[in-house]
């Protein structure tokens, strides 16, 4: 019984900070627009995003993207005419020398994954068809975008998920479904969400993640058409080793909510603020 109450109150800490960060904090839950992508629209703008997502860096991607895909149909026409082998080698020519993933922004993809980008931008072609707006808008869940875009060879679930935040919160709205359950997209959320849920199963975590969701989206004002994509990425941040000691103080109620979720606040979105500022 004692065990069950604590992490009771474990878990009415984190919704509590969660609440309290998104009154009282509310840039730390706005989407910054500030990137090369959000000029182009339609079938561009979408290819855009992709491009974007693989490289996980914005001035290597925005070159690569200006000065040689050019547009989605002259990829796509290139797709048509060569064969997957073809394909493969000019994309990846392509890209041979540029670097992928970028210093101190926790690129979920880097050199490591770019030996497999021709192979990702041929299957992708091969999954979108004739049009990629005709197949997302076509989707009527998250979950059916989600479940098609993961199988992609050297995608996966995190670069899905950031693939299809970035559609969907895009200015551009270039899809209009999201999350509404909790998705196991990497080890950061996951780490978090066992913080709050100490001895939680491993196969208890998508049930456990979905309950939490609900319960944030019950007690606080939180946009329910971000809430997953925000949660998820506090999740994975407050896991981190500079923030894991304190969230660990406010679960255990060492600190109080408010506390930590200023503190939250100073370290993570006053940069998002001043990006945001340059690009007024």
């Amino acid at each position: 019984m004692g065990v069950s109450h604590a992490k009771d109150l474990r878990e009415e800490r984190f919704i509590e900070f969660v609440g309290f960060l998104y009154e009282k904090h509310p840039e730390c839950f706005e989407y910054c627009h500030c990137t090369w992508t959000e000029k182009y629209t339609g079938e561009d703008g979408v290819f855009a995003v992709l491009v974007r997502t693989l490289m996980w860096n914005e001035k290597e991607s925005k070159k690569v993207f200006e000065n040689e895909f050019k547009a989605y149909q002259r990829v796509r026409s290139r797709f048509l005419d060569t064969d997957p082998e073809s394909f493969d080698d000019w994309v990846n020519e392509i890209i041979h020398d540029i670097k992928f993933g970028a210093d101190g922004e926790g690129a979920h993809r880097d050199n490591r994954h770019k030996q497999y980008t021709g192979r990702a931008i041929h299957e992708y072609l091969e999954l979108m068809g004739d049009s990629q707006d005709r197949f997302l808008r076509s989707a009527n869940s998250f979950d059916t975008l989600f479940t098609n875009v993961k199988k992609i060879f050297s995608i996966g679930r995190l670069t899905a998920f950031d693939f299809l935040e970035r559609l969907y919160r895009s200015k551009h709205k270039h899809i209009s479904v999201y999350p509404l359950k909790y998705y196991r997209t990497g080890g950061g959320a996951e780490k978090g969400l066992m913080m709050i849920y100490p001895r939680l199963e491993n196969g208890e975590l998508e049930k456990k993640g979905t309950e939490l969701l609900q319960r944030i989206l019950d007690r606080t004002s939180i946009n329910r058409e971000i809430a997953f994509f925000e949660i998820e990425s506090i999740l994975c941040i407050c896991q981190k080793r500079e923030r894991c000691k304190d969230l660990e103080k406010m679960l255990s109620g060492e600190i109080a909510t408010e506390t930590f979720a200023e503190s939250y606040a100073r370290m993570n979105c006053l940069g998002q603020t001043k990006r945001r500022e340059r690009c007024r």
